[in-house]
């Protein structure tokens, strides 16, 4: 058993507890800070099994609603992350190791048959409400996805767990149709889509399954015009 830690564990909960009052109001220097952010850059970086151990140390394990609630209310009160912490925690992630395929498919059947509750739902929402993607990370995120493909298994399941999801509803695609009001894309948006559509063959079977798909979907009068006014205006805007 690791030195201080208590074999019974009411005891232990105890000692957590009084170990996180006397932390409760403490602030660390930055002195103490760069500190330990030196000390953990020269830590042997976890062992796999070490991994193993912690992943299987975990299961079964669900935190309160009340241990939830205060990881909420504590990160509800933290500064906000400064660019330049942004920027460190950039070049961290960029040194450390890709995630194997095995730590991919576990993470996978982890969330299998997991929903986020509606609460979780709208939380999320509101927490991304007014948050504005700078041109820098657009083009870090477009430069980051180059050269990626997905498998031939990974697209069969992307396909499988598309066909379970619910139906668009009505209201959702209003939203969405709202939110792409006055929009454009550029000319140079416009260019790297032809140009990344050049060439491109679709398959027999794609056309097939994409038929498949339409069949018994009827356009309202409605989206017909509106598809009808958009063809014009992109037959102006490429004639002029």
């Amino acid at each position: 058993m690791p030195y201080g830690v208590c074999a019974d564990p009411i005891k232990e909960l105890e000692r957590r507890r009084k170990m996180s009052e006397a932390q409760k109001g403490k602030h660390r220097s930055e002195e103490t800070k760069q500190k330990m952010s030196e000390a953990a850059k020269l830590r042997a970086p976890v062992s796999e099994a070490t991994r193993s151990k912690l992943s299987r140390g975990r299961k079964g394990k669900h935190q309160s609603e009340e241990a939830r609630r205060k990881i909420s209310e504590a990160a509800k009160l933290r500064a906000p992350v400064s660019e330049e912490s942004k920027q460190k925690m950039s070049e961290a992630a960029k040194l450390r190791a890709p995630v194997s395929e095995a730590t991919r498919s576990k993470l996978s059947r982890s969330r299998k048959g997991k929903h986020q509750s509606e609460e979780a739902r709208r939380k999320i929402s509101a927490g991304q409400k007014g948050k504005i993607i700078s041109e820098e990370t657009r083009r870090k995120i477009s430069e980051a996805q180059k050269g990626t493909h997905h498998s031939e298994e990974t697209k069969q399941k992307m396909s499988e767990a598309a066909k379970l999801r619910a139906p668009v509803s009505e209201a959702t695609r209003s939203k969405l149709s709202r939110g792409r009001k006055g929009k454009h894309q550029s000319e140079e948006a416009r260019r790297k889509i032809g140009a990344g559509q050049k060439g491109k063959i679709i398959s027999e079977e794609t056309r097939r399954k994409m038929s498949e798909a339409h069949k018994g979907k009827h356009l309202s009068e409605e989206t017909r015009r509106k598809i009808s006014v958009t063809k014009k205006k992109t037959k102006i805007m490429s004639t002029s």
